[in-house]
């Protein structure tokens, strides 16, 4: 398996992040729920945006479009002051905290390695119900954990923590 593969499975991923904002816009408009109530509406805007492309950099494929842009500021040095620079220090800060599973003591990135198959072969179980085959990391039947789970580390998680 290369990128090619890991970046399709990726991709597939971008409309959890449009739900996880589509929610996030829901909570603050229910009734009591804004705690940003009594700022500016300029600032109420820029603040979305903030929360928008914070949660979008959680989607992988987000990720490695932006690897070779993060790899040009860690040659030069972060510069606080430069406002690429610290977008992309909040995308790297997101993405890594989405991975930090993967850091964890084995007992516990396993644990969350097998929620995440569990919740994987569910899907793949719907698609072969609709007459659709479900993608390898996603069918029971022909996925294999350990082998995804190295390449996972090794194209994703281990680059993305240099």
């Amino acid at each position: 398996m290369c990128c090619d593969g890991i970046t399709t499975i990726v991709d597939l991923f971008c409309v959890l992040q449009r739900h996880h904002f589509a929610q996030t816009l829901c909570i603050l408009n229910a009734e009591g729920c804004n705690i940003f109530q009594n700022i500016s509406h300029s600032q109420y805007g820029e603040l979305l945006d903030l929360i928008r492309d914070n949660i979008l950099a959680t989607d992988l494929s987000h990720h490695l479009r932006i690897v070779s842009h993060l790899e040009s500021m860690a040659e030069v040095g972060y510069d606080h002051s430069n406002s690429d620079h610290r977008h992309l220090m909040r995308c790297l800060l997101m993405t890594t905290s989405d991975l930090c599973a993967c850091t964890k003591t084995w007992h516990a990135a396993k644990s969350v390695a097998d929620l995440l198959y569990a919740e994987f072969f569910s899907q793949g179980d719907l698609e072969r119900a609709l007459g659709v085959q479900p993608m390898e990391m996603m069918d029971r039947e022909r996925a294999c954990i350990p082998e995804l789970q190295l390449n996972f580390l090794d194209f994703i998680v281990i680059p993305t923590y240099r």
